[in-house]
């Protein structure tokens, strides 16, 4: 399979082959054989080695942006921001690991019998990884997984394969050994149901849209497989009246049009209280205009293609819908073929005014760079419209009064709030979680990626 730049159609990025059903199988059932040896390493050996990892990734940062802007559209700065993210999530875990123990200390429970929490690694977890993040996504889940003890098989997104090869390169050369972390490209409608249903299979950790992850959940159901699931979101940003006018136009920026929308925290819905609706409106579209739309390659550029053509028909059709549905266009709208002469995946960055709460674009995750703004008549009626989503990731509230912030806070029914920040805005000691349709299982990041990757065993002595 040949892929292409997403902002320059004429340069072939490489060619992949794709794995069928029995070199997935053969990957869980080699990763499961390694699981034993791997599980005996001590932590701190276990550490050290993906140290190397993190720290040889870091030396190619350069040739590994290049190929996410190569392969994903990106544009190289924010490329340059993914390693980064990626490794601060990397060592903050193997941080953590060397933090937590393994087991809890013991408890004398009478004058008898002692107890102790151990935290043993459970064998093989399949780490289902998707696009627009082609090594954040994967190292956040991938280093907790392995320095836990555990084995892993990674399956990247088809769209995305050479920054993972990259990766496994880097793998080889700190010498994790071999199986403990194997790589399967394809095609997931061929070989997901046998990663899924393979029997050693222990856990998974799945970052992609709600069909696929709820079909993930329906098909383990009933198995003992445990489940992380990063799924979809349709993420509100509320603005009112008292906010700080260019922090908020500043987040909502870079929140909607970073990686071109395509991140499953951006804000998709800004909701805007009256007295401040058509000042934030003319400065949004002003900033806005600022974004300059290229090749990723372009250093001058700060706003890339999206990642396909498929992704391209989304917002095509996102923006005709919007359109029929009496949606007001303030800025963007089209998807030119060519910018600077290069053939690509572009679409404008996109802002739609009066949206309501029955239109398309209020209600539905189209995951590309078109936003919609939609008035509210006071404070509890943004919170109301927050709520009016089947998804609940992120949210963000920009307000300088800390009582109304608090209500939204606790209000607001996601996983992820903010106040006065993007709804993007993350920190690797915090967890990634989604309520309703957004998420599964316990959270991925932070703290949470021992109790993920472990199973608890209750010990006691009799002294």
């Amino acid at each position: 399979m040949l892929l292409r730049n997403p902002g320059n159609l004429d340069e072939i990025v490489g060619e992949v082959v794709l794995v069928g059903p029995d070199a997935a199988h053969e990957a869980m059932t080699l990763s499961n054989s390694a699981f034993p040896g791997w599980a005996s390493v001590p932590m701190k050996k276990r550490i050290k080695i993906l140290n190397q990892v993190l720290d040889q990734l870091e030396s190619n940062k350069e040739v590994l942006a290049e190929s996410i802007t190569r392969e994903n559209g990106k544009p190289l700065a924010e490329a340059c921001n993914e390693i980064k993210s990626a490794l601060s999530d990397g060592r903050f875990q193997l941080t953590q690991a060397g933090k937590l123990p393994e087991s809890d200390q013991h408890m004398d429970i009478d004058k008898s019998i002692s107890g102790e929490v151990r935290h043993p690694p459970m064998g093989v977890f399949l780490l289902i990884t998707p696009w627009n993040f082609p090594l954040a996504t994967i190292l956040r889940k991938m280093i907790p997984a392995v320095v836990w003890g555990n084995t892993a098989v990674v399956k990247p997104a088809q769209e995305t394969p050479f920054t993972a090869g990259i990766l496994f390169e880097i793998l080889a050369e700190a010498k994790v050994p071999e199986n403990v972390v194997n790589l399967v490209i394809g095609k997931g409608s061929e070989i997901g149901d046998i990663l899924v249903d393979h029997p050693a299979l222990k856990g998974i950790s799945f970052t992609g849209s709600t069909e696929v992850g709820t079909g993930i959940c329906k098909r383990t159901g009933d198995r003992n497989v445990r489940l992380q699931m990063e799924m979809g979101g349709k993420n509100a940003l509320v603005i009112l009246n008292d906010a700080d006018l260019d922090a908020a136009v500043q987040a909502a920026v870079t929140a909607a049009f970073t990686c071109s929308g395509q991140w499953c925290t951006a804000t998709s819905r800004i909701i805007v209280e009256e007295g401040m609706y058509q000042t934030f409106c003319r400065g949004f579209v002003k900033s806005v205009a600022e974004l300059k739309m290229g090749t990723g390659m372009d250093p001058d550029v700060n706003f890339g293609p999206v990642a396909s053509c498929r992704q391209r028909e989304v917002a095509v059709n996102a923006i005709k819908k919007a359109r029929e549905e009496g949606a007001q266009l303030l800025c963007g709208g089209n998807a030119p073929e060519m910018v600077n002469g290069k053939p690509g995946y572009f679409v404008e960055p996109t802002v739609f005014g009066e949206v309501t709460a029955s239109m398309h674009l209020f209600r539905e995750e189209i995951f590309v760079p078109v936003v919609g703004v939609t008035r509210a008549q006071n404070a509890e009626h943004a919170l109301q419209l927050a709520n009016e989503s089947e998804y609940g990731l992120s949210f963000s509230v920009f307000t300088t009064d800390r009582k109304k912030a608090e209500i939204f806070l606790g209000g607001v029914h996601c996983g992820m709030v903010h106040h006065n920040l993007h709804t993007a805005y993350r920190h690797p000691s915090m967890p990634i979680t989604g309520w309703k349709e957004s998420g599964r299982g316990i959270p991925e990041c932070g703290r949470y990626a021992r109790d993920f990757y472990t199973q608890i065993k209750a010990v006691y002595r009799c002294n």
